[in-house]
């Protein structure tokens, strides 16, 4: 699916507006219209609804529903953090309640500027909040004693159901920063198409559940953006998935090389070659020293085995034996000893094929990065955000409050592709593709999983996907397994040995 832009959904409204000429109140009524049937049966039982409008177009949300939730005889409380609004449409549902709805029960309005107490108690006692301050249009932090601050943090503190126009106020819907203060919704409706920063962590935390809702804009507005981001769905993953002919034979769906495991990390090579195995490598041959493949020779049957020792020699070897491999994988346990760090170099510098550098393949190349640059077909670096911040020099706290423009940066830099792990793993391309896995489950916080993850990867890349539809495929099926696996054993019980079978099935599922 794909996701867009603030300045792509301005742009798109403009085009509706002055190009097929959809009057910009019609947008903004069914925008409150896609937020009014949100609330379902709770707009029902006689709640006390109470609306946080700023000045823009947001607010303009705000007041509209207002009106709709009027016209239905509830009673509302209308808080207006800023004044009167600025934009003609907003202003028109505003005066909308000022003028018309005056009968039965008017909408209550209460300008926080004249009296922020009486905007304090409706908050503490409403049922149901709606926040409707900022928008997609917010960019910065908000002030924790400024109006809106204080409405907001109270809010948080509510017995309240609470709900979100587009995005909750206080996140980026660019690159999903977060002020220090957000709006925690329960529920969000975001307009036309879902917005890049909503699903990049720190933003998609305070979202809640996520609807988008159609308001009649239409697909060919969107489709002239091109965007270059989406977010991984079922659809996504069959058309990256490689196609297997029934006439096919092992040689069909490549041969991978996986050069992983150390003495005292045998089961990370172990889980890197499962992952491997069970999303449709045709060919795995596993590169390691003698102790470790003798060790895996007798758990798995699968592989093909490759003893390496130390040396130059041995090193001309192993790339020697990786001219006849469609990719590489580098890292997964590997260790840090002696040589490792010259004979990852000399792989990347002289393997004819596509990598996967994960783990301690990265670890070996952190205080030289630029050596990415010399990769012949391509590489894929899979870093988590400590691992990140060592190859980046940025600091931990900077990445993971700004993981997409981090990714980016970085992948456009060193034309590379990169998946950076975490919740909502992202992954970039060169910077000129961007995915967003819709994934985060504590379950595969667990040493091993990312070898896993690792395997299943270059499964892909040797049956044809490229190493961007690789990382899509690898991050979105490892990310369902852990899912499912809690399910069953909860976010506690769940084995990284168990992704690569449960990965299987549900590529099968997704399949049927």
């Amino acid at each position: 699916m794909k996701l867009y832009t603030p300045q792509n959904m301005r742009d798109a409204d403009k085009y509706t507006i002055e190009s097929l000429g959809v009057p910009g109140i019609v947008l903004m009524d069914r925008a409150a219209e896609a937020l009014f049937l949100s609330l379902g049966d709770k707009i029902g039982r006689g709640n006390r609804f109470v609306i946080l409008c700023g000045k823009g177009n947001n607010g303009g949300d705000g007041w509209a529903l207002a009106y709709k939730l009027w016209a239905v005889s509830k009673k509302v409380v209308c808080i207006s953090l800023f004044g009167k609004p600025t934009t003609g449409d907003a202003l028109h549902f505003y005066e909308k309640c000022v003028n018309e709805a005056t009968l039965y029960t008017p909408v209550e309005i209460i300008d926080a500027s004249d009296d922020i107490s009486k905007a304090e108690d409706a908050v503490k006692s409403a049922d149901i909040i709606v926040d409707a301050i900022f928008g997609t249009g917010f960019a910065g932090s908000i002030d924790k004693d400024s109006t809106a601050g204080n409405l907001i943090s109270l809010s948080n503190k509510a017995d309240a159901f609470r709900l979100s126009a587009d995005i909750p106020s206080g996140a980026d819907a660019q690159n999903g920063r977060c002020s220090d203060i957000v709006f925690r919704a329960d529920m969000t409706v975001t307009f036309a198409k879902g917005k890049v920063g909503m699903y990049s962590y720190p933003a998609r935390e305070f979202c809640g559940e996520i609807i988008i809702a159609d308001i009649g804009i239409p697909e060919s507005v969107f489709d002239a953006f091109n965007s270059k981001y989406e977010l991984t769905d079922n659809e996504t993953i069959i058309k990256y998935l490689p196609k297997r002919n029934a006439s096919s034979n092992k040689g069909s769906f490549g041969r991978l090389l996986v050069y992983a495991g150390s003495e005292d990390m045998t089961g990370a090579a172990h889980l890197a070659l499962c992952g491997a195995l069970r999303c449709g490598a045709g060919l795995v041959a596993f590169a390691s020293e003698p102790y470790v493949t003798d060790i895996l020779k007798h758990r798995l049957s699968e592989p093909i085995f490759f003893p390496v020792k130390g040396g130059d020699s041995e090193t001309d070897r192993l790339i020697e034996f990786s001219k006849r491999c469609n990719a590489i994988l580098i890292g997964c346990g590997l260790g840090t000893g002696e040589g490792v760090k010259e004979r990852v170099e000399r792989l990347i510098r002289e393997c004819d094929c596509p990598i996967i550098l994960d783990a301690d393949g990265i670890n070996a190349v952190s205080d030289n990065i630029n050596i990415i640059t010399e990769a012949k077909k391509g590489i894929l670096l899979t870093p988590h955000p400590l691992e990140f911040s060592r190859i980046s020099g940025l600091p931990l706290s900077d990445i993971l409050a700004g993981r997409i423009e981090s990714a980016v940066e970085f992948s456009e830099k060193y034309g590379c592709t990169l998946l950076l792990k975490g919740a909502n793993t992202v992954i970039c391309d060169k910077g000129e593709r961007v995915c967003i896995n819709p994934i985060a489950c504590s379950a595969l916080a667990k040493g091993g999983s990312g070898d896993a993850l690792a395997g299943m990867i270059a499964s892909f890349a040797v049956q044809g996907a490229s190493l961007y539809e690789s990382a899509v495929l690898g991050a979105y099926l490892h990310g369902r397994s852990g899912e499912m696996l809690a399910s069953e054993f909860s976010e506690y019980g769940v084995l990284p040995s168990d992704i690569p079978i449960t990965a299987a099935r549900i590529l099968s599922d997704i399949l049927r």
